[in-house]
């Protein structure tokens, strides 16, 4: 499977294209979760339900636009030329 195409904005309000795989994200969550007491305070505080976010976190669901705003990505869709 391609790589999802992500941006992401850094800290000087500049846009970086990076390429990120779906598990790069999930270690980028795994990162900013470790900013609260639990899983379930993040979810309060990203207005995601504790279960969606159980589900993101082992796979069950893909990343979806309100957790990827809290993580400051966003997917974007991606072609690419062929000989």
């Amino acid at each position: 499977p391609y790589p999802i195409l992500w941006y992401r904005q850094n800290t000087t309000r500049m846009r970086i294209l990076l390429s990120m795989t779906r598990a790069e994200v999930l270690a980028e969550l795994d990162l900013r979760l470790m900013e609260f007491e639990s899983h379930k305070t993040a979810a309060k505080k990203w207005h995601l339900s504790p279960q969606y976010l159980s589900d993101v976190l082992n796979g069950r669901r893909a990343p979806g636009q309100k957790l990827l705003r809290a993580l400051k990505l966003r997917r974007v869709e991606a072609y690419e030329c062929i000989s």
